[in-house]
């Protein structure tokens, strides 16, 4: 196996930023990949889903985890113990090109090769597809398949694209 003499900037899940964040730890009812916005499964649960809808309670974005074996890239299993970031810069893959400064999206239906959860500055041309987040925006650009800094901002939610 060979490996590249470079490396990306971050990988998917990695805080950009540990001077301020706020991270909470939750246990995963599927497999989640690190770099994942998720949702709470069930009021009052401290168990955690992909977020998939408008009315889903959002609880951050999945973060890597560099002190275990499965760092999360591949995805943490069912039941494990997963933290997400609801205040920080984390970095995120982005399914297309993203500019600084960009609101963030994320894609809650699967098209062709697009799969939920991806990240990308602009609504899907069926506007169902995507859900913009509210209180995050792109810090850094990136083009499609590498990976960009979002903030958020805390009070996440996804709202409908009109």
């Amino acid at each position: 196996m060979g490996y590249s003499m470079y490396m990306d900037v971050a990988y998917a899940g990695q805080l950009a930023d540990i001077n301020t964040y706020i991270s909470r730890t939750y246990s995963a009812s599927e497999v989640i990949p690190a770099g994942t916005l998720i949702a709470r499964t069930e009021q009052g649960k401290e168990i955690a889903k992909k977020a998939t809808k408008k009315e889903d309670e959002i609880l951050g974005i999945c973060l890597r985890d560099t002190s275990g074996i499965n760092d999360g890239i591949e995805g943490f299993k069912a039941k494990s113990a997963i933290a997400a970031i609801s205040f920080g810069c984390v970095y995120v893959v982005v399914e297309s090109d993203v500019k600084s400064g960009q609101s963030v999206y994320v894609r809650v239906v699967d098209d062709a090769s697009l799969k939920i959860g991806g990240f990308s500055g602009k609504e899907d041309a069926t506007k169902a597809n995507t859900l913009k987040v509210k209180n995050a925006k792109f810090v850094t650009s990136a083009q499609a398949g590498k990976v960009a800094q979002i903030e958020l901002l805390g009070g996440l939610e996804l709202l409908a694209v009109v």
